[in-house]
């Protein structure tokens, strides 16, 4: 159900949504785990109960370095390809699979 709400808000124009909270407190693992599948999934963030929850779910959704610089290079290289497939090195991308590009691009530099 949650991909759903991805792809929904996806094909309204909407921004990706953000997840639903983690109801067990003190689980660090679960809730790294939960936000890790809720990335993959296409959320941008999740809500939290408790600031102690902050440091896990910021681990997950900041990108890194080397993400935000791969990132860059997709949007580029996919402009340059004029929007169409293209070749990365080791990796073959077309826009649906690569979103986490834009995503973590906009995500960071919005705000």
């Amino acid at each position: 159900m949650p991909a759903l709400i991805v792809r929904a808000a996806r094909a309204a124009g909407l921004p990706p949504p953000i997840d639903s909270v983690v109801a067990q407190l003190d689980d660090d693992g679960l809730l790294t785990a939960e936000a890790e599948h809720s990335w993959g999934l296409g959320f941008v963030g999740m809500s939290e109960i408790h600031p102690a929850e902050l440091q896990a779910i910021h681990r997950v959704f900041t990108p890194t370095p080397d993400q935000l610089d791969w990132a860059r290079r997709v949007l580029l290289a996919f402009e340059a390809a004029g929007h169409a497939a293209l070749r990365m090195p080791d990796e073959t991308s077309s826009m649906p699979r690569s979103q986490p590009g834009p995503r973590t691009c906009c995500a960071t530099t919005s705000g």
